[in-house]
């Protein structure tokens, strides 16, 4: 979503603003929170660190805000976060994370129903994407109280 983003509004793609290790920024994947943790340092490293960071998932926002702690700076006067999936935990960070928060009963539903689909078909089953409305969760990590 960055990438594309970028790319509609002929904005360039600074790789050095992508961090965290693991999966590509090209192929979605899971982060950990030491990947989150290592990608801020990288961040924070810069000439020009960012003053806002969108974390592949909540468990690497957990190590970035880690990071930034560490450094000496403050969340969200020195550097905003926000994360990806809205876990138990984002809530009770501190401060806690604004994330974005997926329909994942509907999502886990929508998938049984595909699977069963497919197994119960005697004919190949042409493959469907869904796209599932989001909810920002906007907590105390982008908004001071």
């Amino acid at each position: 979503g960055y990438l594309e983003a970028l790319r509609e509004h002929g904005l360039p793609v600074e790789e050095e603003l992508i961090a965290g290790g693991g999966a590509s920024a090209e192929q979605p994947g899971y982060a950990t929170e030491e990947m989150g943790y290592e990608g801020m340092r990288q961040l924070l490293a810069l000439r020009e660190p960012p003053t806002a960071v969108f974390a592949r998932n909540d468990f690497a926002a957990f190590g970035a805000m880690n990071a930034i702690k560490r450094a000496g700076l403050r969340i969200p006067q020195d550097i905003a976060i926000v994360g990806y999936d809205d876990v138990p935990l984002a809530s009770h960070t501190s401060p806690p994370l604004t994330t974005v928060r997926q329909p994942t009963r509907e999502q886990g539903r929508l998938a049984a129903e595909l699977l069963l689909r497919r197994i119960e078909s005697r004919e190949p089953v042409a493959r469907e994407e869904r796209i599932f409305a989001c909810e920002l969760v906007v907590r105390e990590s982008t908004v001071g109280k």
